[in-house]
């Protein structure tokens, strides 16, 4: 699992590289979302065949349908369409 996750969190940063905007953490969120939709996106499988697991292992722990934005100082999710998004990740608020 850690080192499943160390791949993911390397194929991730970098795709997201040149489309991360601190100032305005908005901009970009649609590409730097991940979708499954019946099928692994394939940052999930590039990471799951980099450790020698199968993808249809990775996909039995996920929901058939997940929305993740991975934004600067979030992270926030959806499970199907019709349910709220919900923060897995707020960065602590440094202004005040």
């Amino acid at each position: 699992l850690d080192q499943f996750a160390s791949e993911l969190e390397l194929a991730v940063t970098a795709k997201f590289d040149g489309h991360w905007y601190p100032q305005q953490p908005s901009k970009g969120s649609a590409y730097r979302c991940i979708v499954i939709n019946g099928k692994l996106h394939p940052l999930l499988e590039q990471a799951a065949k980099k450790v020698g697991v199968s993808s249809q292992i990775i996909a039995k722990h996920f929901p058939n349908k997940l929305y993740l934005w991975i934004d600067p100082n979030e992270v926030s999710y959806r499970i199907n369409d019709q349910r709220a998004i919900k923060t897995l990740y707020s960065a602590p608020n440094t202004n005040g």
